[in-house]
């Protein structure tokens, strides 16, 4: 059963939901392009791919966002779990990385502090 029939095909609800998760997508995939960008004004290794890792993340999460707006309309849950768990695994990766180098990440602070 697809979500618009949990919510009555009430247009009010449905559009405002389609419209969030649109302007929310959107964004969600325009920050990464931000975020490459800077990476690659920067020579440090390990900054470029956590901007990298950080930047998929953030695509997987606005594809969630596209998958919310098509469960309205087409009951594709099972896609919509796979989307979901990927988006899970990438975040995850992302915080090990970035738990793993915080100390380099840390120098890299300072030394554009300077």
């Amino acid at each position: 059963m697809p979500h618009g029939m949990c919510i009555n095909w009430d247009w009010s609800v449905l559009s405002l939901r389609i419209l969030a998760d649109t302007v929310i997508a959107i964004t969600y995939f325009a920050i990464p392009s931000m975020l490459v960008g800077i990476a690659r004004r920067f020579a440090s290794k390990a900054i470029t791919v956590h901007l990298w890792m950080f930047s998929a993340f953030i695509v997987a999460c606005g594809i969630t966002h596209v998958m919310d707006i098509v469960t309205i309309f087409w009951p594709e849950y099972r896609i919509d779990a796979y989307i979901r768990f990927g988006t899970a695994v990438v975040g995850v990766l992302t915080l090990v990385a970035v738990a793993i180098d915080v100390g380099g990440i840390n120098e890299w602070m300072e030394g554009s502090k300077k």
